[in-house]
């Protein structure tokens, strides 16, 4: 699969977001990349993960965490973003996700889903959209994160766009959600790194183990993940105690399993 990102105006994104609804409030957390991997924490409204990039491997590892350990990694983080997410249908039939960033700063952005890298350069983007920001760096959700919002992301629309978004919003496939559909937004807050212990709870509750790995491949992913995180914890925890906690609940999470 192939994508592409494009920034939109925020009144066409108002506009979408009204008709559509917000399907998922996410908030990601990402320590300063290091040589050999990058680290992100995710929590979205119902689930919350561990995701790892090592080396120079283009792929991901992600591994379900409890809630309340994601709570606590998300403080120890460099940077975060929070976004709400709305998903609809292009003309041509594409899948995309409009994502309202409200951390570190206001931006809206569309990514466009495609079948292969092909399909994806012969796209013509609609007049709504902004930029193509696909391979832009600053853009990137651990740049965001880290480095703040570019200054040149500010879109303005003229009538042409608008009236090609509100062709989009009429079709069939883009009518509002009903209200007690899966579009329920769950408000995350997002003042600051310090308020990532009040973020609504939906994870494991205090006191629950985490689930066994299934099989030795899980096992071994899971010892990787623990290695990595004992690393990071060296390296940030001369930056206070408290991140020394968040890293802490890390590794009793990803403890040492041996097969056999």
């Amino acid at each position: 699969m192939a994508v592409r990102r494009f920034l939109v105006a925020s009144s066409l994104a108002r506009l979408i977001e009204r008709q559509r609804g917000r399907h998922d409030e996410i908030v990601e957390g990402f320590f300063p990349p290091q040589a050999d991997r990058r680290q992100t924490v995710r929590i979205e409204t119902a689930a919350a993960y561990l995701t790892l990039v090592m080396g120079g491997e283009p792929s991901e590892e992600r591994f379900d965490i409890p809630r309340r350990h994601a709570e606590a990694l998300i403080a120890a983080t460099g940077g975060l973003v929070g976004f709400g997410r709305t998903a609809l249908t292009l003309p041509g039939g594409e899948a995309a996700l409009l994502d309202r960033f409200t951390r570190p700063g206001r931006l809206d952005t569309i990514t466009v889903a495609f079948v292969d890298e092909a399909a994806a350069a012969a796209f013509e983007a609609p007049p709504w959209f902004g930029p193509d920001i696909t391979a832009q760096a600053p853009y990137e959700p651990g740049a965001l994160g880290l480095q703040g919002i570019p200054d040149d992301s500010d879109v303005t629309p003229d009538n042409r766009a608008v009236e090609a978004l509100l062709d989009v919003l009429e079709d069939p496939r883009n009518a509002a959600p009903a209200a007690d559909g899966a579009s329920d937004a769950v408000d995350v807050p997002l003042a600051d790194a310090e308020s990532a212990a009040e973020l609504p709870s939906g994870g494991e509750p205090d006191g629950e183990p985490a689930t066994e790995p299934a099989d030795a491949a899980e096992r071994a992913g899971l010892d990787e993940a623990r290695d990595a995180a004992r690393s990071t914890r060296v390296e940030v925890e001369r930056s206070g105690e408290r991140t020394g906690r968040g890293l802490s609940d890390l590794a009793r999470l990803l403890p040492a399993r041996r097969a056999g």
